[in-house]
C-alpha cells in the first residue's frame, strides 16, 4: 500500500508539473503572438506613411536638373527641359525665371529679381497642362544682349502647379532646375579671405575661428584649403584639412565657423594657425595667419605660483 501511494504522488507531482510548464508556454506563445502583431502593425502604419508622402514627393518631376552653357554675346542657345505628371489628374503648371544666390553657409536660394539677367530667359509659354501619365518637353530660349559683360550669371527654371479652374489645387509643389550661364569672353578669379579668432589664449588644445571668403571675380570657383600649426620658429607640426564647402559663385560671400585640434602642441607658449586656401581652376593661393598662446590649465597655475613666490621674496628682502 505504501507503494502505491508514493506512486500515486509521483504521478500527481508530475502532472502538476506538466500543468504548469503547459500553462507557462501558452503565456508565452501568447506574448510571443501579440508582439508579433504589434511589429506588424507598425511596419503596416511606416509602410502607408511612406507610400503616401513618397506619392505627394512624385506628384511630378522635372530633367535635366541642372543646365551648363556657354553662350557669345548677341547670341542665342535653346534649353529643352521635360515636365513628368505623375499624379493621376491633368496638371496646370506655370513657368517661369528666377535669380538664384548663395547663402553663408553656400546653400542655393531662388528668388525673383535678383539679376537682370533673369530677363534674358524666355519660355515658349507661360503655362502648360498635363495629363495624367503625360511627359512633354518645354523650350527655353537664352538671348544674351551684346553688350553682356564675361563671366557666370546663375538662374532658375522654375516649374510650378497652379491651381484647376474649380478652385482646387492638384499638385502643391514647386520644383527648380539651376541654370549656370556663362558669357564667354576673359572672365577672372579672384578670392579674398579674412580669418578672426575669439580669442588668442587656449587652454585646451582646440582653437576656435571664423574665415570668410568673398569671390570677387565673374565666375564661379571650387575652393579647398588646410590650416598648418607652426611652433615660434616657423616649424610646422600639423597639417589639417579644412572643409570648405562647394563652390563659391561670383559676387558672393561665405563664412565658416571652424576649430584647429591642435592636438601636437604639448609645451607653453607662442603658435600660429597658418591658413592656406587654394581656389580657381589655376590653383591660386591665398593665405592668412593667427597668432595664439597655449597655456595648460596646469601651467597657469604652476606660473601663478611662482610668481606669487617671487612676490613673497621681494617683500621679505626689503623688510630687512
Amino acid at each position: 500500500m505504501a507503494q502505491n501511494r508514493g506512486s500515486a504522488t509521483s504521478i500527481d507531482t508530475e502532472v502538476g508539473t506538466k500543468s504548469r510548464i503547459h500553462d507557462f508556454l501558452e503565456r508565452r506563445s501568447g506574448r510571443r503572438c501579440k508582439v508579433f502583431i504589434m511589429k506588424k502593425v507598425f511596419w503596416l502604419v511606416v509602410l502607408t506613411v511612406t507610400f503616401i508622402l513618397g506619392s505627394q514627393a512624385r506628384a511630378f518631376g522635372i530633367t535635366p536638373a541642372r543646365y551648363l552653357v556657354t553662350v557669345n554675346p548677341g547670341e542665342s542657345q535653346t534649353l529643352v527641359m521635360t515636365i513628368d505628371n505623375n499624379e493621376p489628374k491633368p496638371v496646370n503648371f506655370s513657368l517661369s525665371i528666377t535669380g538664384m544666390r548663395q547663402d553663408s553657409a553656400g546653400r542655393s536660394v531662388f528668388t525673383a529679381g535678383l539679376d537682370p539677367a533673369e530677363t534674358w530667359v524666355k519660355p515658349e509659354a507661360q503655362s502648360v497642362t498635363l495629363r495624367s501619365g503625360e511627359k512633354r518637353k518645354i523650350r527655353f530660349t537664352v538671348s544674351v544682349p551684346k553688350d553682356a559683360l564675361p563671366g557666370s550669371r546663375y538662374l532658375g527654371l522654375a516649374i510650378e502647379s497652379i491651381p484647376a479652374r474649380n478652385g482646387e489645387t492638384i499638385v502643391n509643389g514647386r520644383l527648380t532646375a539651376l541654370l549656370i550661364l556663362q558669357i564667354a569672353g576673359v572672365v577672372t578669379e579672384s578670392l579674398s579671405l579674412e580669418s578672426h579668432a575669439p580669442t588668442n589664449f587656449i587652454w585646451k588644445k582646440n582653437l576656435p575661428f571664423t574665415l570668410k571668403l568673398t569671390n570677387n571675380g565673374t565666375i564661379e570657383t571650387p575652393v579647398s584649403g588646410q590650416v598648418i600649426t607652426k611652433n615660434w620658429r616657423g616649424r610646422a607640426l600639423d597639417i589639417q584639412p579644412l572643409v570648405l564647402g562647394n563652390q563659391l559663385i561670383a559676387g558672393t560671400k561665405r563664412s565658416i565657423d571652424t576649430a584647429l585640434a591642435a592636438q601636437k602642441i604639448f609645451w607653453p607658449g607662442l603658435y600660429a594657425a597658418d591658413i592656406q586656401i587654394r581656389y580657381g581652376k589655376t590653383n591660386q593661393k591665398i593665405s592668412s595667419t593667427i597668432h595664439f598662446w597655449y597655456l595648460p590649465r596646469d601651467a597657469a597655475v604652476t606660473v601663478g605660483l611662482l610668481i606669487i613666490l617671487l612676490l613673497i621674496l621681494k617683500f621679505r628682502r626689503r623688510k630687512k
